[in-house]
């Protein structure tokens, strides 16, 4: 994404996520990368809108639980 042209005026913006990736259903190639959505939280919570991140969260657990159950060997 950041070797793209048509995304190069646009800013980056760093997280600092407080843990690591619960996502389960692929493996990241860095212990610090996170999926989308888990990025979304992060970026939710240095917005200081906390009620729309543990939505999200909450949302998020209920999908990747519901996923997992079709996918015997991420159990």
């Amino acid at each position: 994404m950041f070797k793209s042209p048509s995304l190069a005026g646009i800013p980056v913006l760093g997280i600092q996520p407080q843990s690591s990736s619960n996502y389960r259903l692929r493996e990241a190639a860095q212990e610090h990368q996170l999926c989308t959505a888990e990025v979304a939280i992060e970026i939710l919570k240095l917005a200081e809108d906390h009620t729309a991140a543990e939505a999200l969260a909450t949302y998020f657990a209920i999908f990747r639980e519901a996923y997992i159950v079709g996918k015997p060997h991420l159990k």
